[in-house]
């Protein structure tokens, strides 16, 4: 999200992550910083703004919903992160399908947070099982986004101490990768 757009909103004083040591920052002292800030950033700030513009099925409303799950991600506060991902997820269902390459994007993107952050990877498995099917489907087995699926996959299978199973992803989305 861009700093201008975030400026715009008038943060109240003293409560915006650019004025935090970042060797301070932790998720929960971040989340109680970004109260004001959030408010003004989720559903009930940006996002229905833009439904009031653009409308809710509007493809910039989801998006706007999805950079600021990004953002959140990238300042520490995966908790708050976590239910727009969710949201933006099942937003991407309804307005494309099941079978839409940015649900794939939307389901991958929550598998990710689910994974690296929370260790869930029973269900990062199933959404990153979802995202390589739409993708194929939608694609072919020869498309590049093919190939980074097949990656991702199989470092969640690594994480998961599942290794031959990695290895062998890792070789198919590598061979992928230099069919480009």
């Amino acid at each position: 999200m861009p700093l201008s757009l975030l400026l715009l909103l008038s943060p109240p004083a003293g409560a915006t992550p650019f004025n935090v040591d970042p060797d301070q920052w932790d998720e929960g002292a971040g989340t109680a910083l970004l109260d004001g800030v959030f408010d003004r950033l989720s559903d009930r700030g940006i996002s229905r703004l833009r439904v009031e513009v653009l409308g809710a099925d509007h493809r910039d409303t989801v998006m706007s919903r999805a950079w600021l799950a990004d953002t959140l991600q990238k300042m520490g506060c995966h908790s708050a992160a976590l239910p727009i991902l969710r949201k933006v997820v099942a937003d991407r269902r309804r307005i494309h399908g099941n079978d839409h390459p940015e649900t794939a994007q939307a389901l991958n993107n929550l598998a990710v947070l689910l994974e690296e952050v929370y260790q869930l990877y029973d269900e990062s498995l199933k959404l990153k099982t979802e995202s390589l099917k739409i993708r194929r489907a939608y694609y072919g087995e020869h498309h590049p986004d093919v190939a980074t699926s097949l990656n991702n996959m199989a470092s969640l299978l690594q994480n998961m101490g599942q290794l031959d199973e990695a290895e062998a992803l890792y070789r198919r989305a590598l061979a992928r990768s230099k069919e480009r």
